[in-house]
């Protein structure tokens, strides 16, 4: 049944990213589904962690505030034991509030800082099921889009800044295409985040890898709008100045 499910959910596209009342109507609709979901909600959590948000759990709503509150138990026993596994996850540098798996539920998102927030968003638990289906690139349009308009503002600014501080929607990208071919080199070739600049060429590349983001996601956007919007998030300057902290 399972390969049935991931065979389901592959073709119907759901994803992290798919509107939370639309990946309950696929779970109600898979014969076996629900009552699987119900018996591992952790697992539920890594393969839909949009689920996990106050509000757009559904029928799993007390099974997710059941994890929460157990995982926060376990966190303030093993912090009064002085376990300091976790610490350097943190933005207090303390032992996270929660696990990663119900981080979007907590207030303070577990105190994680952003970017595992992000990545296990995108990719779930260490060691876990693969549950990444989009580029890096495409998850960060799809928080540029409309589309993405559902998520609670605080929500999706943590996400997205987490994806940018994440800094990896380059070195991820499977296979450089020739419509982006010359705006990626162009950060290659950059000797400086202060004096790299995008000349049109390199606008235009940039341009059509949005709009193949767009088309891949399967989303009408205005792809000028979003390429403004990555602009002035800075996920550029981000990354350039990562790339030389390493230098």
């Amino acid at each position: 049944m399972q390969m049935h499910w991931e065979k389901e959910a592959n073709n119907k596209k759901i994803t992290q990213i798919t509107r939370p009342d639309v990946v309950l109507d696929f779970i109600n609709k898979q014969p076996g589904l629900k009552e699987m979901c119900h018996l591992f909600p952790d697992i539920l959590a890594v393969y839909a962690p949009q689920l996990t948000i106050k509000g757009f759990s559904g029928e799993f709503e007390k099974q997710f505030e059941e994890m929460l509150s157990t995982s926060i138990a376990k966190q303030n026993n093993d912090r009064l034991n002085q376990n300091i596994s976790g610490t350097g996850l943190t933005v207090n540098k303390l032992q996270p509030a929660c696990s990663l798996e119900v981080a979007l539920r907590h207030p303070t998102f577990g105190n994680y800082i952003s970017i595992d927030i992000a990545c296990n968003f995108v990719q779930g638990k260490m060691g876990g099921p693969e549950t990444q289906y989009y580029e890096i690139f495409e998850y960060i349009i799809w928080l540029l889009s409309s589309d993405s308009n559902w998520l609670p503002k605080e929500i999706h600014n943590f996400l997205l800044d987490g994806m940018k501080e994440w800094n990896v929607w380059i070195s991820s990208y499977q296979q450089i295409q020739n419509y982006d071919r010359k705006f990626i080199n162009s950060l290659y070739k950059a000797k400086s985040h202060k004096t790299h600049k995008l000349t049109e060429k390199t606008k235009h590349s940039l341009l059509q890898w949005v709009k193949h983001s767009l088309f891949i996601l399967n989303l009408n956007d205005n792809p000028n709008i979003i390429m403004d919007k990555f602009f002035s998030y800075c996920f550029i300057e981000a990354y350039l100045k990562e790339k030389f902290k390493r230098k």
